[in-house]
């Protein structure tokens, strides 16, 4: 196992330690474990699949609309999407994580710092892909926290050869769809080095900033609570999200026109960023090995699917 795979182990393992994700973790493990034909001899296909049925494992149970539950429930969404993007990940190059700051690289941490007029905004960050080739090369540690140091450490130091994406998670659409719109036009702006200096607004801090990446992207990632009808080409939460540079998704099947699916995210990242992001053919085959031969390269146990 090479230490990417171990810091994707203990990404995976902290999301059972959330209280809103675990409490709910045995009926979504039997959720997805049901739409395989045999969960102990995964399909990578299977995996990729996953993706069609994430709303349902999602079942968000909330009783109004109390902030105290949208909060608990957005984490909850939140971590699905890390446990998700790291199953079909696995074996690859890219790994999904919250933005903690046990396991954030400073050097993204800080080329993603917004500031406004030299006041610091906070860094626009739920879940961050990256990919760091490099990363594939290094052993194991035997000490965790020399593994998730020696990951920052890496990426630190090989900042331009790395991809990022930095992913708004959020479980309303309606309400949150001019925030992401905002932050993508900002991005983009900074990423091609169009940000006009009289805006006042800054992307980058500490000598990091995102046009040094090999790509950089934003994405929405949405479990809306509203009905799905109420989504259509013309509507305005739909049309906010059109020139998004990382493209939307959803945990509902595909419906055109308005959005896809979280499993074309595999497919959209890799035809921008091929040398960084699986081919869409490969997503789940390196767990689907794992769970099959036992070889030690992916740590299954980490995701208590198998």
């Amino acid at each position: 196992m090479n230490v990417l795979e171990q810091y994707r182990g203990l990404v995976v393992s902290s999301l059972h330690k959330i209280d809103s994700f675990a409490k709910g973790w045995p009926e979504r493990r039997d959720v997805l474990r049901a739409k395989f034909r045999d969960f102990k001899s995964p399909q990578a296909r299977e995996i990729y699949d996953l993706g069609d049925h994430l709303a349902s494992a999602f079942r968000l149970n909330i009783r109004g609309r109390e902030q105290s539950n949208l909060s608990g429930g957005g984490k909850a969404w939140e971590s699905l999407v890390i446990y998700y993007l790291n199953l079909g990940f696995a074996g690859s190059n890219a790994v999904a994580i919250p933005s903690k700051k046990e396991f954030i690289p400073e050097s993204i941490l800080n080329a993603t710092t917004i500031s406004y007029q030299n006041n610091q905004l906070r860094s626009d960050l739920d879940v961050v892909v990256f990919s760091c080739p490099e990363l594939m090369q290094i052993p194991q540690e035997l000490d965790h926290n020399k593994c998730t140091k020696r990951i920052r450490e890496t990426v630190n130091e090989n900042f331009p050869k790395t991809s990022v994406i930095n992913i708004q998670c959020k479980t309303n659409w309606n309400d949150n769809a001019q925030i992401p719109m905002l932050w993508n036009h900002i991005f983009s702006l900074a990423r091609n080095n169009d940000l006009p200096t009289k805006s006042g607004y800054i992307v980058g801090s500490n000598g990091f900033n995102i046009g040094q990446l090999v790509n950089f992207f934003y994405s929405f990632v949405t479990v809306p609570t509203n009905k799905l009808s109420c989504f259509k080409p013309t509507s305005m939460p739909v049309y906010r999200m059109r020139n998004i540079s990382g493209g939307y998704f959803w945990g509902h099947e595909s419906k055109r026109q308005v959005c896809q699916n979280i499993k074309e995210f595999y497919d959209f990242h890799h035809n921008r960023t091929p040398s960084h992001f699986p081919d869409p053919s490969a997503v789940g085959v390196g767990i689907s090995n794992e769970v099959k031969l036992g070889a030690g390269n992916v740590d299954v146990n980490a995701f208590d699917l198998f």
